[in-house]
């Protein structure tokens, strides 16, 4: 099992600032700095398109729900 992060808008925000923030985002990842502070975590940076994150997040949740069903999970 692989964690991982991502960072998310509110619905509905101006296609304009999501392309920012995805412009600004890669280019701080791409840094240097933040590929050798990532590294010495032992961690492997990616950064997706939205359309990428959004059809793996969707796919966890797929994932996820089906094994806290089959487990028969439940919240006390």
């Amino acid at each position: 099992m692989s964690s991982w992060y991502g960072i998310m808008a509110p619905a509905k925000t101006p296609p304009a600032i999501l392309a920012k923030l995805q412009t600004t985002l890669q280019k701080v990842m791409d840094s240097p700095e933040t590929q050798k502070r990532w590294s010495e975590l032992g961690a492997v940076p990616i950064v997706e398109t939205r359309e990428q994150f959004e059809k793996a997040l969707h796919s966890d949740i797929e994932r996820w729900s089906t094994i806290v069903k089959s487990a028969n999970v439940r919240l006390d």
